[in-house]
């Protein structure tokens, strides 16, 4: 089996803390805040009920 090489950690649904996870690129959170683009931070999903 061929290596491929190593995969990089990341927190897929909140990615806030970039110091855990330097070469993390958007999160779920991240992309609802470009989708829904208010500058509210409360968007009541199945994921974040009371709001992300």
């Amino acid at each position: 089996m061929e290596k491929i090489g190593r995969v990089e950690a990341y927190n897929l649904i909140d990615g806030t803390d970039k110091t855990k996870f330097p070469n993390q690129t958007s999160s779920y959170r991240d992309q609802l805040r470009l989708v829904y683009n208010s500058g509210s931070t409360k968007f009541k999903t199945a994921l974040f009920p009371e709001g992300a």
